[in-house]
């Protein structure tokens, strides 16, 4: 089942009243270490706009494996853009259905 991002949060007793936001396509501001979550949410305490699969850009992922060369997708080297496409959905997956 989905979570929103403030219940997430919550769930391991972390403090949302500092989340910031910041929508899809804007340049965040900052270079501070922390915890970064893509939600397709536009609303950190609700559940919206949900996919059944991750909506993942191929030309991203080929892009992002173009430049780190020590990815690993289950601790093989060199993955395919087909393969980590496919760990990044079981993921999501996984976080879909076991978050309560």
């Amino acid at each position: 089942m989905p979570i929103s991002v403030n219940d997430l949060l919550a769930s391991v007793e972390m403090d949302t009243t500092q989340l910031r936001t910041v929508k899809w396509g804007q340049t965040l501001d900052s270079s501070s270490n922390g915890i970064y979550i893509i939600s397709t949410s536009s609303n950190p305490r609700l559940n919206s706009n949900l996919f059944d699969k991750a909506p993942i850009d191929e030309s991203i992922l080929k892009l992002w494996i173009s430049k780190v060369k020590t990815i690993q997708v289950d601790g093989k080297p060199n993955p395919t853009i087909a393969e980590l496409k496919q760990r990044l959905n079981g993921v999501h997956t996984k976080l879909s259905l076991r978050l309560p």
